[in-house]
């Protein structure tokens, strides 16, 4: 009789302790990071941080943004904007999904220094712009990218000028790539640092 009024109690227990488990908040897997009530001005860029659970080895995501016609987004994430308005953007994959928002305006709300702010030596602390690290991808076989750049033949040549007219250079610190004709004038100089960018 003992048995069975124990075994009664270790299955209520049991019941009990599953139901409160079903019900606890499951963690996200994939989580989409950007500053809190997000803004770009029209034309300008950012690439948006994917955050996984350390579960996660499928990485691979589908970017989308609503509307198009407000912001656009690449396959990497990199967000631009293009008219005034409200956006989605939203990355998917292997059963994960996450949006943020963003607001695109003409002329930024957000960066403005409140009065009365001072340097250490209590004098008015001028205003600074606030610095932000764009970051572009080239894919591995980009015919974009010349070929001295990921082969053996780099001390032979130097530079080159690819078909849109950018011009590559092997410098002391990495690669610089200048496209004065390029659309965004933070794409006119980029500078591909360290030697992981050398074949040897």
């Amino acid at each position: 009789m003992l048995q069975k009024i124990l075994a009664a109690i270790l299955s209520l227990c049991t019941l009990i302790v599953s139901l409160f488990t079903g019900m606890a908040p499951v963690r996200a897997k994939l989580r989409l990071a950007v500053p809190d009530d997000w803004e770009l001005t029209v034309g300008d860029s950012r690439t948006v941080d994917a955050v996984f659970s350390e579960t996660v080895t499928d990485r691979r995501l589908t970017w989308t943004a609503e509307p198009a016609d407000v912001a656009a987004v690449d396959e990497w994430g990199r967000v631009t904007a293009r008219a005034p308005g409200t956006a989605t953007i939203t990355a998917e994959g292997s059963g994960m999904r996450d949006s943020v928002q963003l607001r695109v305006v003409e002329t930024p709300t957000r960066m403005q220094r409140a009065d009365g702010r001072v340097d250490y030596q209590g004098s008015p602390a001028a205003e600074n712009p606030v610095p932000q690290k764009f970051v572009t991808r080239f894919a591995w076989g980009d015919p974009a990218i010349p070929d001295f750049v990921t082969k053996a033949d780099s001390a032979a040549h130097p530079s080159a000028t690819t078909a849109d007219g950018a011009v590559w250079q092997i410098t002391d610190y990495g690669v610089l790539r200048t496209d004065p004709a390029a659309a965004a004038p933070r794409d006119r100089i980029m500078r591909l640092m360290g030697d992981r960018y050398f074949y040897e």
